[in-house]
């Protein structure tokens, strides 16, 4: 009993901790997706409003407060709050137009987001009267002439009164100004990371040209609460309820930030429903996004009220909320396939055990029946014992499943998603209660499955017994229900609609063929391996059959009495053997998922990127040929190999054409810089750009571009090798290019024509590859030759570079600090590891991760433990037969070889079936189950959709594989060794007296 109950309480303790654990790594994704950038939480409040001062800030902030507080509620913290403001202009001449944007902000709020700070923030007040700290960046320092310390005399323009509107007739007040003295309190920048939060302002000067004469504009940093007291002071002065912009409006916003550590998978939908309502409350109180007053009369004399967010879904983009949600029934697929392989295998055996339990208490049940009990006698006495083991298994297995998902999760997480856990700590008792359900539904079946075999076994008496025992004539139920044709009939139908349904790709939505063509082709393969176990259990006694013939020719006779004690009784062997089967069959799909979703991953992650690091680059273009530009990227350290070229958008072929992807490279460095598809796909290009290269001279001379085009453009343009294509880039002076095919790839590296990106997103059809130093040569010698007066002389500048890079971390650190360096000039930067390194932390993907180890580990242990134990018993049961075979002359040895041969081919099936089960599952099911989570760069669920289907899965079979099996054969021949030992043990006067009646 003590066995059952052990495997009871792992059975409560696998089923409690699945839910757990996805609950667990979901929120850990739900508050990565809130963190990824400032922008994915936040909640953007803006107000644009005539009239500045106290009042009219705190009556503008308390609108935003009546919309988003009673819909959010504690979800949103504190706002923080900044002014825009271009009433301040320079009280001293200059040469120069000259305008001036101050921004007031949160000081204290702001120092954390502002890069290479030196000085003092700005006070928020100051001893002298008409001061005020202000802060800049050091090219608006060198451009005004002032380091930290000095003054700058700035004047504050203002109305005392509010403007009359356009046909009142009231003559507008006078503008006042107020001389105030800026002192230079500190330098900063605004880095990458940062942008955001200061909504894209770098706070750089800027200038426009207008009728020839250059405008400039400088931006200021200054303490909010300082400038409302200046202010408040003039407002006094003026008694007035506040004083009014003299350009008509200054600009209030307000930053309302999601607390991520309330946001829990449990709650998303509330969460997301929440930031509907407030949605359609924002909608219907202001319309189009704009509030207007009459600004000149009304108090806080605000013109318009907008309220924006990520966080917000619209007409074709759904919030990111919604897009992580997505991303969660997606994810949801595979996790929960492995978690019905878990579950099958942990019921399995638990019914082996069951079984075993009842097998071993037949003979006394049978001699209490004999002796007067009544079945229902029977029955309740084994079944109350039942009842009260499942009792203990979910007092022990349900806590100890919060514990387990407690370790695990703490020990897989990122640091920075660990606070996820607080989905246990905060309240144990409802973690507790998530898996009360799934641990109820285990014990139910076991229940089930134990009231089952105690109520046949308690219908037998003595005689029936000795009859089972002796050669069992009742067909099994499976048999007599035919569930082998009717899981082969379910297993066909699932192929058929599947290939159906795969057959109308082009008609089917991608979240249909994620979300209902995934499901059925895993259900297919399912009952397929269902039909096989079936198939197998028909045809086992079959193969006993034909061993035994086989056998009966040599002259020992151990083997063939083990086939003939296996042949008599083979219930127990082909539970053992199932058991085997299932256990390996899983460990061999776990190995070869884990592989082919990690190369899947790495195959989408290099088709995005197409190289280690891309971006575009428009600050050193004019500086450089191509290849000077390639040395200067090639010197970064770290950096094994560059290429720089021309990347855009054309139209090829006759007519309308296609839409293409251009890129003009350089042929002799391309190829290294970047990563094709396959080895295969390298080479060929690698031997294309080459010949394209020697082509020059000619294609100089005839004005004729070699090119290399993918499959995509030569099947939709009906092109083959030689063919002529014109191609037509808009922009230029130049636009139509003649070509001429001189190769044709399956792809082009990144080139994107199978993933659609960007607001309802659209695919590229197809690419093209030219050499760029050819390219600009015929250009311009046809530019030339026209002898035309152009307004501008273009020629088609350098605007991308990729590179390929170390792989260790410290290179990369590197590489990413130089290509923020003003004379690299990246933007846009695409970088394909920390694409990998994301990915392969995603707590999304950390649930498949975590099932994969829960479940290989369950798989083997139940499966050493099940088959150690049901040998154990059966040999330990049949301890008489083997006295009997020493009465009559059998020595020891040959007891313990004919045990070792009945153990020896229920392995050995176990482990052929599993490995065919295992290579089944694999081919079949894993294609439909690898899954891709690129959700950052894209639009929206159709493209998220689209991506899982967009790329064939290779499946890998890595090399791990066979030193896991030789694992796997090791462990069942310590096992098989173990029993053997131990059963052999008790001598001939223990035996029988074992079985004293």
């Amino acid at each position: 009993m003590g066995v059952i109950a052990l495997g009871m309480i792992a059975a409560v303790l696998i089923a409690g901790s699945i839910p757990l654990f996805s609950d667990v790594m979901s929120t850990a994704g739900l508050r990565n997706t809130l963190r990824s950038t400032p922008d994915d939480s936040t909640l953007s409040a803006t107000a644009n409003v005539a009239a500045l001062s106290a009042s009219s800030i705190a009556a503008v902030h308390d609108q935003f407060e009546s919309l988003i507080k009673p819909s959010l509620g504690s979800f949103v913290q504190t706002p923080e709050f900044f002014f825009v403001s271009g009433d301040l202009s320079f009280a001293a001449p200059s040469k120069e137009n000259r305008s001036l944007v101050v921004s007031a902000v949160n000081a204290a709020h702001a120092q954390s987001h502002l890069a290479h700070l030196k000085g003092q923030v700005a006070a928020t007040t100051n001893a002298q009267a008409n001061t005020i700290d202000v802060m800049m960046t050091p090219l608006t320092a060198q451009r005004l002439g002032v380091k930290i310390g000095s003054t700058i005399p700035l004047y504050l323009n203002y109305y005392a009164k509010p403007l009359p509107g356009p046909y009142s007739g009231t003559p507008s007040p006078p503008q006042k100004e107020l001389l105030l003295t800026g002192r230079v309190a500190a330098l900063f920048d605004i880095d990458p990371a940062n942008s955001a939060y200061w909504n894209g302002n770098n706070f750089q000067p800027t200038s426009v040209s207008v009728q020839g004469h250059s405008l400039y504009t400088y931006n200021l940093m200054v303490s909010e609460d300082r400038l409302v007291s200046v202010i408040e002071q003039l407002r006094a002065q003026n008694k007035a309820d506040a004083i009014f912009s003299t350009v008509g409006a200054y600009t209030f916003s307000w930053s309302y930030h999601l607390n991520p550590t309330l946001a829990t998978v449990g709650n998303l939908d509330n969460l997301i429903n929440q930031l509907a309502s407030l949605q359609d409350q924002y909608q219907a109180n202001y319309g189009d996004s704009t509030f207007v007053q009459d600004a000149a009369n009304n108090f806080p004399y605000v013109s318009k009220l907008d309220l924006s967010s990520t966080l917000f879904s619209y007409s074709d983009t759904p919030s990111n909320l919604e897009r992580f949600r997505s991303r969660i029934s997606v994810a949801q697929i595979p996790a929960a396939v492995l978690t019905i392989m878990i579950m099958v295998l942990i019921l399995f055996f638990v019914s082996l055990m069951t079984n075993l339990l009842v097998d071993r208490q037949s003979e006394a049940i049978a001699i209490l029946r004999s002796r007067g009990a009544s079945s229902g006698q029977v029955f309740w006495a084994l079944m109350t014992q039942c009842i009260g083991l499942g009792v203990v298994a979910l007092v022990i297995g349900l806590p100890l499943s919060v514990y387990l998902i407690f370790t695990i999760a703490a020990r897989i997480l990122p640091v920075s998603s660990r606070d996820a856990l607080n989905v246990i700590t905060n309240s144990p008792l409802a973690a507790l209660e998530r898996g009360v359900w799934y641990g109820l539904a285990v014990i139910l079946v076991v229940w089930l499955t134990m009231s089952l075999s105690i109520l046949g076994a308690s219908r037998s008496d003595v005689l029936a017994i000795r009859r089972q025992s002796a050669r069992s004539n009742k067909r099994p139920l499976w048999q007599r229900l035919n569930l082998d044709i009717i899981a082969a009939v379910i297993a066909l139908a699932g192929y058929g609609v599947s290939y159906y349904l795969t057959s109308l790709s082009n008609v089917i939505q991608g979240d249909a063929k994620t979300l209902i063509v995934t499901p059925l082709s895993i259900i297919a393969p399912f009952f397929l391996i269902i039909g096989l176990m079936f198939l197998f259990l028909r045809i086992f006694p079959l193969v006993l059959r034909l061993m035994a013939s086989l056998v009966s020719r040599g002259r020992g006779a151990v083997s063939m009495l083990a086939l003939a004690q296996i042949g008599r009784t083979p219930r127990q062997s082909i539970r053992m053997t199932l058991l085997l089967a299932l256990a390996t069959a899983f460990a061999l799909f776990t190995l070869v998922y884990t592989a082919t979703q990690a190369q899947h991953i790495q195959d989408i992650s290099i088709y995005q990127v197409g190289a280690d690091m891309s971006g575009e680059n428009y600050a050193t273009t004019n500086q450089h040929t191509v290849t000077k530009l390639t040395s200067l990227y090639k010197g970064v350290p770290g950096v094994i190999s560059a290429s720089a070229g021309y990347q855009t958008q054309a139209v090829g072929g006759r007519g309308g054409g296609i839409t293409l992807e251009v890129r003009a490279v350089d042929a002799a460095s391309f190829s290294s810089a970047v990563i094709w598809p396959s080895q295969q796909e390298s080479q060929k290009g690698s031997a294309l750009l080459s010949q394209m290269a020697s082509k020059s001279k000619v294609a100089v001379k005839l004005g004729v571009l070699p090119v290399i085009i993918d499959s995509n453009t030569a099947n939709s343009l009906l092109l083959h090798v030689n063919s002529p294509l014109t191609v037509r880039i808009s922009g230029l002076n130049i636009t139509d290019m003649s070509c001429v095919v001189i190769g044709i790839v399956p792809h082009i590296p990144t080139v994107n024509d199978r993933i659609a990106v960007g607001g309802k997103g659209s695919i590229i059809p197809g690419g093209l590859l030219m050499d760029y130093t050819t390219y600009e040569t015929v250009y311009t010698n046809k530019l030339n030759q026209l002898k035309k007066n152009f307004i501008v002389s273009d020629v088609p500048a350098i605007n991308h570079v990729w590179l390929h890079t170390k792989s260790d971390d410290a290179s990369l650190s590197s590489i990413r600090t130089a290509l923020k360096k003003p004379q690299y000039g990246l933007q846009n930067l695409q970088d394909r590891w920390q694409i990998l390194a994301s990915l392969n932390t995603d707590p999304l993907y950390l649930i498949l991760s975590g099932l994969m180890i829960v479940g290989t580990i369950t798989a083997l242990l139940l499966a050493l433990i099940g088959d150690l134990l049901a040998s154990w018993l059966s040999a330990r049961m049949r301890l008489t037969n083997f006295a009997i075979l020493r009465a009559i002359g059998t020595t020891p040895r040959e007891v313990a070889s004919m045990l070792t041969w009945e153990q020896a081919i229920v392995y050995t099936i176990g482990l052929l079936l599993g490995i065919g089960f295992g290579l089944v599952l694999a081919n079949t099911m894993i294609p439909a189950l690898s899954f891709t989570d690129l959700n950052s760069t894209l639009a929206n669920n159709d493209q998220l959709y689209s991506l899982q289907t967009a790329f064939p899965t290779r499946v890998i079979f890595p090399s791990t594989l066979i030193w896991g099996l030789i694992a796997i054969i090791g462990l069942y021949a310590i096992a098989l060794i173990t029993m053997v030992s131990v059963v052999s043990r008790p001598t001939l006067g223990q035996a029988l007296r074992l079985n004293e009646d």
